[in-house]
């Protein structure tokens, strides 16, 4: 059972990551802000399932962890994350693909711990 929720829960992942693309997009290629979004969007849910994974019984914490890996995974986008950042060098922007490099993944913490504090402080 949980190999098909872990599915299902992807499919919605991938599919919301698709909606953030069509509405947000790389207009002009300015910054991979669709994917930023997705990505920090899905650390604050991760961050804040792992809390509530933290204070429930073992049956729900299966339950989160599938969402967790489902919808998170299937929202977060480390290959588009990696492979934007090295067309971003390819093309001689390297100051942006630093920021971008640095700027991803330290707003990916930030939301995680910010999903587990709102979460904590809510429950």
């Amino acid at each position: 059972m949980n190999v098909i929720l872990i599915s299902i829960f992807g499919v919605l992942g991938v599919l919301s990551r698709y909606s953030i693309e069509n509405l947000i997009g790389n207009k002009n290629h300015i910054f991979p802000i669709a994917t930023l979004l997705a990505n920090v969007l899905g650390c604050l849910i991760a961050g804040s399932l792992y809390t509530l994974m933290s204070q429930k019984d073992s049956a729900n914490q299966q339950y989160y962890f599938t969402i967790i890996i489902g919808f998170c995974g299937g929202l977060t986008t480390f290959s588009g994350f990696a492979l934007q950042t090295l067309g971003i060098m390819e093309s001689g922007q390297l100051l942006k693909a630093l920021t971008y490099l640095i700027i991803s993944p330290a707003l990916g913490l930030i939301f995680v711990l910010l999903g587990m504090k709102l979460t904590s402080l809510a429950s």
